[in-house]
């Protein structure tokens, strides 16, 4: 559906998904994807044992880890993606839209990758016809926002980029609040969300003014990938201190 709708588009729509999608998908599959398969065996034990308080438990120290950790990363992506772009040797259509079809897709890292932890959730509870019927309510609405947002309104490939992050991310509410219903307090997050809103703000305006400060422009393309590599993961170091109670749940899970 969605290279069927991109194929509508201006020439390089599909590319720009493509590198946009794959730029979204490796701090995801680093977070959501590894934290959900790790911890998928420890679930599945508690569920069995019916240990559902520890079950809980571990789940909403798995939810507090994830949004601490994407919450600022995705920020501090989307706010300096661009100098990172141009290796790709695109010409400055393609490039520009790739850089605001990888932002769309970036804004849905926090959805992604809490749709891969309440997935395995459910899966160890040997249930896994809820996942299934939530993915196919999420392709519906794609669908719709997609053609919404890319035909209709003509935001082109960002518009399938942000489609994609609102289906996701509404999937991964729905499976909050159904979780939820069976056993309530999943989902607390204590202040976490709020520190991570704040820490992401900081954390983006400042990668934000580094990168008009430095003469990005004007460097070499590795110059410049050096230069921009070194401020995302400084800042993404600065941003530590501010979630070490969330890196400390890390360890212990």
């Amino acid at each position: 559906a969605q290279d069927n709708i991109a194929s509508r588009l201006v020439a390089g729509s599909i590319t720009a998904l493509v590198y946009g999608w794959l730029f979204a998908q490796v701090p995801e599959s680093l977070i959501g994807t590894a934290i959900g398969t790790a911890l998928l065996p420890t679930m599945s034990e508690q569920a069995a044992r019916h240990d559902f308080a520890a079950f809980k438990e571990t789940i909403n120290a798995t939810l507090r880890v994830i949004l601490a950790l994407t919450i600022p990363l995705a920020a501090i992506l989307i706010a300096g993606i661009h100098p990172l772009i141009p290796i790709l040797g695109f010409d400055a259509t393609v490039t520009e839209m790739v850089i605001w079809t990888s932002r769309a897709y970036l804004l849905g890292l926090v959805g992604y990758s809490i749709q891969e932890l309440f997935a395995r959730a459910f899966y160890a509870k040997q249930d896994a016809r809820t996942p299934l019927l939530t993915i196919v309510g999420t392709a519906v609405i794609f669908i719709a926002l997609a053609s919404l947002l890319a035909l209709i309104m003509n935001l082109g490939a960002p518009g399938i980029a942000l489609a994609n992050t609102t289906a996701f991310t509404l999937q991964a509410v729905l499976m909050i609040w159904l979780l939820n219903r069976q056993y309530p307090g999943i989902g607390q997050v204590k202040r976490t969300l709020w520190r991570a809103l704040l820490v992401a703000a900081g954390g983006g305006a400042l990668v934000y003014v580094a990168l008009n400060v430095i003469p990005i422009e004007s460097m070499s393309l590795v110059v410049s990938l050096i230069a921009t590599g070194g401020v995302l993961g400084g800042v993404f170091l600065l941003t530590i201190p501010f979630i070490w109670p969330e890196i400390k749940l890390l360890l212990k899970l």
